[in-house]
């Protein structure tokens, strides 16, 4: 759904099918346009027919294909109904066109383009099927959103007094020496601009017997 979501933001017309009106209704509620789908095991030829049906009647520029067992009959309803491109993603290796005569059917005719998130998952694809061309297996990073920033940047070190450009001990390397000395828990800040900073301790509980003194 977010895929959709952040493809609709960019100007694209997008369309969610799914498989009952609770997840359709979540998909609306992102702004995503819905309509569930019956697509059943591999003997319901009869849904692909109804899929394609759906899909003649929007007539997409691609179908993308997330969910992995589903790739047989939606791929069957994807060029019955002559979707220009039919594009499959894998995300497990345990998800492989091998898995049985359906998916290598399915793969090797009707999809056009498979989309993996890592480079050993896409050898596993074309170890799987190895008349796939490999140009057909596609490997896209998975995104990483980028965190909204709340406050202006050096806000912080305005807080705590540190100055510009000075530097800040490792979070990591501070708290393994609480660790190292037993203390339960502690906050750190700099308070030297040299290129050799050291650490201000203020506890937030008593300190262990154990700890350094001064």
């Amino acid at each position: 759904m977010r895929l959709l979501e952040r493809l609709q933001r960019r100007g694209h017309r997008v369309l969610f099918f799914c498989r009952d009106d609770s997840v359709a209704e979540q998909a609306r509620a992102l702004g995503v346009p819905a309509e569930v789908a019956h697509l059943g095991g591999h003997a319901s030829v009869h849904h692909a027919v109804g899929f394609a049906r759906q899909l003649r009647r929007h007539r997409p520029d691609a179908l993308l294909l997330g969910t992995f067992k589903k790739s047989w009959l939606g791929a069957l309803g994807g060029r019955l109904a002559a979707v220009p491109r039919v594009i499959a993603r894998i995300g497990l290796e345990t998800d492989l066109p091998s898995r049985g005569p359906f998916y290598r059917i399915a793969f090797a005719r009707w999809v056009d383009r498979v989309v993996v998130n890592a480079r050993a998952l896409r050898g596993a694809v074309l170890a799987s099927l190895p008349r796939l061309d490999p140009e057909r297996v596609v490997l896209v990073w998975n995104g990483v959103e980028e965190p909204v920033r709340r406050h202006s940047p050096g806000a912080l070190r305005a807080q705590l007094g540190i100055p510009p450009g000075a530097p800040v001990p490792r979070r990591r390397r501070c708290a393994a020496a609480c660790a190292r000395w037993g203390l339960p828990s502690a906050s750190f800040s700099s308070d030297t601009v040299s290129r050799s900073a050291t650490c201000s301790m203020r506890w937030t509980s008593s300190p262990s017997p154990r700890a350094p003194k001064g």
